[in-house]
Protein backbone atom coordinates (compact mmCIF):
# COMPACT_ATOMS: atom_id res chain seq x y z
CA UNK A 1 0.00 0.00 0.00
CA UNK A 2 1.20 3.49 -0.84
CA UNK A 3 2.40 5.66 2.06
CA UNK A 4 -0.04 8.44 1.11
CA UNK A 5 -3.03 6.10 1.12
CA UNK A 6 -1.95 4.65 4.49
CA UNK A 7 -1.68 8.20 5.88
CA UNK A 8 -5.18 9.03 4.65
CA UNK A 9 -6.68 5.84 6.06
CA UNK A 10 -5.28 6.85 9.45
CA UNK A 11 -6.58 10.39 8.92
CA UNK A 12 -10.14 9.23 8.17
CA UNK A 13 -10.05 7.07 11.28
CA UNK A 14 -9.09 10.15 13.31
CA UNK A 15 -11.85 12.21 11.64
CA UNK A 16 -14.44 9.52 12.39
CA UNK A 17 -13.40 9.52 16.06
CA UNK A 18 -13.37 13.35 16.27
CA UNK A 19 -9.67 13.10 17.19
CA UNK A 20 -8.47 16.57 16.22
CA UNK A 21 -4.97 15.98 17.60
CA UNK A 22 -4.75 12.79 15.50
CA UNK A 23 -5.82 14.78 12.44
CA UNK A 24 -3.23 17.49 13.11
CA UNK A 25 -0.39 14.97 13.50
CA UNK A 26 -0.83 14.20 9.79
CA UNK A 27 -0.94 17.85 8.63
CA UNK A 28 1.91 20.18 7.72
CA UNK A 29 2.14 23.26 9.95
CA UNK A 30 1.13 25.43 6.97
CA UNK A 31 -1.58 23.06 5.63
CA UNK A 32 -4.41 24.61 3.63
CA UNK A 33 -7.96 23.22 3.82
CA UNK A 34 -10.81 24.12 1.45
CA UNK A 35 -14.27 22.92 2.47
CA UNK A 36 -17.31 22.40 0.26
CA UNK A 37 -18.29 25.50 -1.70
CA UNK A 38 -22.04 25.27 -0.98
CA UNK A 39 -21.29 25.90 2.71
CA UNK A 40 -19.69 29.37 3.12
CA UNK A 41 -18.74 28.80 6.77
CA UNK A 42 -16.68 25.76 5.71
CA UNK A 43 -15.48 26.82 2.25
CA UNK A 44 -12.35 28.54 3.50
CA UNK A 45 -9.49 28.52 2.88
CA UNK A 46 -8.45 27.46 6.36
CA UNK A 47 -4.73 27.86 7.04
CA UNK A 48 -2.47 25.94 9.39
CA UNK A 49 -3.37 23.92 12.44
CA UNK A 50 -5.53 26.75 13.82
CA UNK A 51 -7.55 26.69 10.60
CA UNK A 52 -8.03 22.93 10.81
CA UNK A 53 -9.12 23.27 14.45
CA UNK A 54 -11.65 25.98 13.45
CA UNK A 55 -12.98 23.77 10.64
CA UNK A 56 -13.36 20.81 13.03
CA UNK A 57 -15.13 23.04 15.57
CA UNK A 58 -17.67 24.11 12.94
CA UNK A 59 -18.37 20.47 12.11
CA UNK A 60 -18.71 19.63 15.81
CA UNK A 61 -21.07 22.59 16.37
CA UNK A 62 -23.39 21.40 13.57
CA UNK A 63 -23.28 17.61 14.08
CA UNK A 64 -23.76 15.45 17.17
CA UNK A 65 -22.25 12.61 15.13
CA UNK A 66 -20.25 12.97 11.92
CA UNK A 67 -18.43 10.36 9.87
CA UNK A 68 -16.93 9.96 6.44
CA UNK A 69 -17.00 6.74 4.51
CA UNK A 70 -14.00 6.55 2.16
CA UNK A 71 -15.22 4.38 -0.72
CA UNK A 72 -12.10 4.42 -2.87
CA UNK A 73 -8.59 5.93 -2.93
CA UNK A 74 -7.19 6.95 -6.32
CA UNK A 75 -3.54 7.99 -6.44
CA UNK A 76 -2.61 10.77 -8.85
CA UNK A 77 1.08 11.58 -8.32
CA UNK A 78 1.49 13.30 -4.94
CA UNK A 79 -2.28 13.71 -4.70
CA UNK A 80 -4.94 11.22 -3.68
CA UNK A 81 -8.56 11.57 -4.70
CA UNK A 82 -10.85 9.88 -2.20
CA UNK A 83 -14.39 9.07 -3.26
CA UNK A 84 -16.50 9.64 -0.17
CA UNK A 85 -19.89 9.93 1.45
CA UNK A 86 -20.53 11.86 4.64
CA UNK A 87 -23.06 11.01 7.31
CA UNK A 88 -24.17 13.17 10.17
CA UNK A 89 -26.69 13.46 12.96
CA UNK A 90 -27.78 17.08 13.42
CA UNK A 91 -26.77 18.51 16.78
CA UNK A 92 -29.98 20.50 17.22
CA UNK A 93 -32.44 18.68 14.95
CA UNK A 94 -31.39 15.10 15.63
CA UNK A 95 -32.02 14.41 11.94
CA UNK A 96 -29.71 11.93 10.21
CA UNK A 97 -28.27 13.13 6.91
CA UNK A 98 -26.36 11.12 4.30
CA UNK A 99 -24.53 13.09 1.62
CA UNK A 100 -24.62 12.40 -2.05
CA UNK A 101 -21.36 11.06 -3.57
CA UNK A 102 -18.56 13.51 -2.78
CA UNK A 103 -14.80 13.65 -3.34
CA UNK A 104 -11.82 14.79 -1.30
CA UNK A 105 -8.57 15.74 -3.01
CA UNK A 106 -5.52 15.53 -0.75
CA UNK A 107 -2.02 16.73 -1.61
CA UNK A 108 0.75 15.16 0.45
CA UNK A 109 4.49 15.71 0.73
CA UNK A 110 6.62 13.08 2.49
CA UNK A 111 3.48 11.46 3.91
CA UNK A 112 2.10 14.70 5.38
CA UNK A 113 -0.97 16.59 4.16
CA UNK A 114 -0.18 20.01 2.69
CA UNK A 115 -3.55 20.71 1.01
CA UNK A 116 -7.12 19.42 1.21
CA UNK A 117 -10.14 20.22 -0.96
CA UNK A 118 -13.72 18.96 -0.59
CA UNK A 119 -15.83 18.61 -3.72
CA UNK A 120 -19.54 18.40 -2.97
CA UNK A 121 -19.96 17.38 -6.62
CA UNK A 122 -17.91 14.19 -7.12
CA UNK A 123 -17.58 14.84 -10.87
CA UNK A 124 -15.91 18.17 -10.13
CA UNK A 125 -13.37 16.38 -7.93
CA UNK A 126 -12.68 13.85 -10.67
CA UNK A 127 -12.11 16.67 -13.16
CA UNK A 128 -9.80 18.56 -10.78
CA UNK A 129 -7.73 15.39 -10.30
CA UNK A 130 -7.56 14.90 -14.09
CA UNK A 131 -9.54 11.66 -13.98
CA UNK A 132 -12.38 12.35 -16.42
Amino acid sequence: MNENVATLETLYEAINHADVDGILRLQADDVEWHGPQPFPDLAGPHHGHDGVRAYAARISDAWREFSIHAERFVEVGNRVLVLTRERGLGRRSGIEVQSRPTAHLWTLHDGVVVRFQVFWDREEGLREAGLT
